[in-house]
């Protein structure tokens, strides 16, 4: 079996004239300490693979929704510095999502504010438009993380077109109740899953 090439060692994506497409969410953590202090970083889980992956070099496109409020343009600075393609990222005035984490409890408690959020702003047909003017050029397609539970981005990635593709599946959301992982699998498409091995304790 061939190595993953999203998690070789080697820079098998370099000077590739292949593009890879993250479908999923964007957000803010609030870092809420013992005192009741906030500190809010930039995150998410395809985000921060969307991020990665420009920065070894390999063109990379992001659809997600993104929020027009301050968090959502700081997220969106960062990527944009990092040269991830935004042209099919959905332009939302909703606000951006976001996950509390307080830091004190043992283990650290999360709660996601999901409802209404931009970050899953993303209806079928964009999501196929999209893939659609990428396909030439697809050389990967990775899809995560509570994008794939939280709808309507989840019903978007429910399609047949996605199926004719090799797909790298985050499904391993530690702080996601498992039961969410589990209804995932979504009728009638066939995910690749991978491991993800966590390279901080941040």
């Amino acid at each position: 079996m061939s190595a993953n090439p999203l998690i070789d060692s080697t820079p098998h994506f370099r000077n590739d004239a292949s593009t890879v497409i993250v479908f999923g969410e964007n957000l803010v953590d609030l870092l809420v300490d013992g005192n009741g202090s906030v500190e809010a970083t930039h995150g998410g889980g395809p985000t921060n693979v969307a991020r990665t992956i420009a920065r070894l070099g390999q063109r990379v496109a992001l659809i997600t929704g993104l929020s027009s409020d301050a968090f959502g343009q700081g997220i969106e600075r960062r990527l944009i510095d990092d040269r991830v393609d935004l042209d099919f990222a959905v332009r939302t005035s909703s606000p951006t999502t976001l996950a509390v984490v307080e830091k004190a409890a043992e283990p650290p408690n999360y709660v996601f504010h999901i409802s209404g959020t931009a970050a899953f702003l993303l209806e079928r047909e964009h999501a196929l438009d999209a893939y659609r003017s990428l396909a030439s050029s697809l050389g990967a397609l990775y899809v995560g993380s509570l994008g794939i539970v939280v709808d309507p981005m989840a019903s978007a990635l429910d399609s047949s077109s996605t199926k004719r593709r090799r797909i790298f599946l985050s499904c391993w959301i530690p702080t996601v109740d498992q039961r969410w992982c589990q209804t995932s699998t979504r009728t009638g498409v066939d995910w690749t899953t991978t491991s993800l091995v966590p390279t901080s304790s941040k």
